[in-house]
């Protein structure tokens, strides 16, 4: 993990869940890298695959190469919600002056303004969750019923309350509402 000191301190840190997608990971993790902001963010990666940690392996050279604050760690307990739960604790822990926890899944890519966006988003409606639009691509072979089906349809529309996020990949949530619910989240 980069060191960082009291007088810069982390705003946000992204959280990227990643199971044997290490070349994804890869392109997420450049994504992440070339963001247009003004805050100063950090990137927490688990790998959820404990007996082939290929993703441990592609952050960590990652990170060799760049200077971003960041922590790797391995999750043994296979499953989503161990990952991401592994996730947002490492993060609350390691960067404890954050306050915005954003996370993307390791077959996603960070449009330049992503977390500039998500933020002041955020800010701007003072809301503790934002959920951020996805612009899927399949595959060409991809299935029609795979393509057309609910879970992959975008929230079209302006910015407003929504019952619910569609997928946990493309999210922000506030520290407080971790301290609220406490562990497990």
């Amino acid at each position: 993990m980069n060191q960082v000191t009291d007088h810069d301190p982390i705003g946000a840190v992204v959280c990227v869940p990643t199971f044997r997608r290490p070349d994804w990971l890869a392109q997420t993790l450049k994504s992440l890298s070339e963001q247009e902001t003004d805050i100063r963010f950090a990137i927490v990666v688990v790998d959820n695959d404990a007996k082939n940690p290929q993703g441990t392996q592609v952050a960590r050279r990652f990170f060799e190469k760049h200077q971003i604050p960041n922590v790797v760690a391995v999750e043994e307990n296979q499953g989503n919600c161990f990952a991401i739960n592994r996730a947002f604790g490492e993060a609350l822990l390691h960067f404890p002056l954050a306050d915005h926890f954003l996370m993307i899944d390791d077959d996603e890519i960070a449009m330049p303004n992503w977390l500039a966006e998500m933020i002041s988003t955020a800010e701007q409606e003072n809301v503790d969750v934002v959920g951020g639009p996805v612009v899927r691509q399949f595959e060409a072979n991809s299935k029609t019923s795979v393509r057309d089906h609910q879970l992959f349809l975008s929230i079209d529309g302006p910015t407003r309350p929504v019952s619910q996020i569609h997928g946990s990949g493309n999210c922000l949530i506030r520290r407080r509402v971790f301290e609220k619910l406490g562990a497990p989240f």
